[in-house]
C-alpha cells in the first residue's frame, strides 16, 4: 500500500479522507509537439502544448464506508478543488473528474474506488479598460 498520497483541503491544508489506503497511484505528465507540413512534404515542429495533469488512483476505502464514500462523491458533485500529495511532488488545483467503485461480496467491510483527478487551470480574461468603458456606454 502506498501510505505517502495525501488528498488535502485546498484552503486548509487537511487531510480530506483518513480511512483511504491507495493501493495504486498513476500520474500523466504528458506534452504534445504540434507538427505540420511545409512546401516540400517534410514535417516541421515549432510549438508544444502542455496537457493537464491526470493523476488517477485506486484506493481501498475501509472504515465507515458509506460515510467517506458520501465526502468523496460531494466532492465531485460540487467540483470542489483539492491538492494531492504523493512521495514525488504536490499537485494543485485538481479536479475531481471521475470515480468508480467495484463491491467484491468478499471484501465485506471495504471497496475499491478509482479516482480520476485532472489539473485545473483557470483562465482570467484579458481586456483593455477602455473597451470595456466604450462597451457600456
Amino acid at each position: 500500500m502506498i501510505t505517502e498520497v495525501r488528498i488535502f483541503d485546498l484552503a486548509s491544508f487537511t487531510t480530506l479522507f483518513d480511512s483511504v489506503n491507495p493501493t495504486q497511484v498513476t500520474i500523466d505528465d504528458s506534452h504534445q509537439a504540434i507538427t505540420f507540413t511545409v512546401e516540400n512534404g517534410e514535417s516541421r515542429s515549432d510549438h508544444v502544448v502542455i496537457n493537464p495533469i491526470s493523476i488517477s488512483i485506486s484506493l481501498l476505502l475501509t472504515g465507515d464506508i458509506a460515510n467517506a464514500y458520501a465526502t468523496i462523491k460531494q466532492l465531485y458533485d460540487e467540483n470542489t478543488l483539492v491538492g494531492i500529495q504523493t512521495r514525488v511532488s504536490t499537485y494543485q488545483p485538481m479536479l475531481l473528474e471521475s470515480l468508480s467503485h467495484d463491491e467484491d461480496p468478499s471484501k465485506v467491510d471495504a471497496i475499491e474506488l478509482k479516482l480520476k483527478f485532472i489539473e485545473w487551470k483557470s483562465i482570467e480574461p484579458e481586456y483593455n479598460k477602455n473597451q470595456l468603458n466604450r462597451l457600456k456606454t
